[in-house]
């Protein structure tokens, strides 16, 4: 009896379990499923990963006028991500390197600088919450840490820049862009032409006892944009004959006279003798009365005792004279 009694209510837990419901007829349960259904209860824990930091930039500034040193260039960014990891941010930080595109030389591209960092105190936040980063230079200062001068700088050249963004986890979110060169004065073809005396100022005596162009003498100057073209004699006292000139050549630019890479005619000169000066004559754009150039003789060291010598003229306008009544 005891038996039968006991199979009945194993009997009646099995139906009970099978068949059991709901008030709404609902998460009906087969026996064979009571160990996953319980399992579902209590669904184990998956650990979700923390967005990663991410930086994009939002807003930035064409590379302005490069003959205005002063004027100022910005690029601002937002940063995403966890908000710990955000948190946990120490600075961020933005490098430069410069692409001289009008340069034949294979060192065109400078090394990166590091020209402006944001310490995260320093920090914005914007309407969704975000941080949000500034970065704003002059331009004298940018130029300055690469080791450049406004007057090396030509349209199209290039500078490529890279924000890091330092934090606490494996990898330091970074992003690259690239500005190019759109803005030089320009000087008017008006200016710095014409009729101008020329005369050598240095170096005084005058190596191997000649001026090194011609001297004490007219020419005329023609403009071609910012170049400035005049003919003349490389060491008149050994070659001034008919067919004996050159071209000579110089570019104003920003508040410079920067003499191109010239071929010399005579004597020991020879391809590529006159070069861009040491330091470049500084010149007044707004005033074409009076300048002053310097460029480097014998930049071969073709001669002997003149090598790298520093030659300076000064070019004062011509007023024609009226003919005597």
């Amino acid at each position: 009896m005891k038996k039968i009694v006991r199979n009945l209510m194993l009997l009646a837990l099995v139906l009970g379990v099978t068949f059991a419901c709901s008030d709404d007829d609902v998460n009906k349960v087969a026996v064979e499923d009571v160990a996953e259904y319980l399992e579902s209860l209590n669904p184990p824990v998956v650990e979700v990963e923390p967005e990663p930091v991410s930086f994009s930039v939002t807003e930035k500034d064409e590379i302005p006028d490069v003959c205005d040193v002063t004027s100022t260039w910005s690029v601002s960014g937002e940063i995403k991500g966890d908000s710990a990891l955000v948190d946990a941010i120490e600075k961020a930080e933005i490098f430069a390197t410069f692409n001289d595109e009008t340069s034949e030389s294979d060192d065109s591209v400078s090394d990166a600088k590091l020209i402006a960092e944001v310490v995260a105190a320093d920090f914005e936040t914007n309407s969704a919450g975000n941080k949000t980063i500034t970065f704003s230079a002059t331009l004298e200062d940018v130029l300055d840490v690469m080791g450049l001068e406004a007057y090396m700088i030509n349209i199209t050249d290039k500078f490529n820049f890279e924000i890091v963004v330092t934090t606490d986890g494996p990898e330091n979110p970074k992003v690259s862009f690239e500005e190019e060169v759109t803005t030089k004065s320009v000087v008017a073809e008006t200016m710095f032409v014409g009729d101008y005396y020329m005369e050598q100022i240095a170096p005084v005596p005058f190596l191997f006892g000649q001026s090194t162009l011609t001297h004490d003498t007219v020419v005329e100057l023609t403009a071609n944009g910012n170049e400035r073209t005049f003919e003349t004699f490389s060491f008149p006292f050994w070659c001034s004959d008919p067919g004996d000139e050159i071209d000579f050549k110089f570019n104003l630019e920003c508040d410079k006279v920067i003499v191109q890479v010239i071929d010399g005619k005579c004597g020991c000169g020879d391809e590529g003798y006159f070069a861009p000066a040491t330091v470049p004559a500084t010149v007044d754009l707004t005033d074409d009365s009076v300048f002053e150039m310097t460029f480097t003789g014998d930049a071969t060291e073709a001669c002997e005792d003149s090598a790298g010598v520093q030659v300076t003229y000064r070019f004062t306008k011509s007023v024609p004279v009226k003919p005597a009544r």
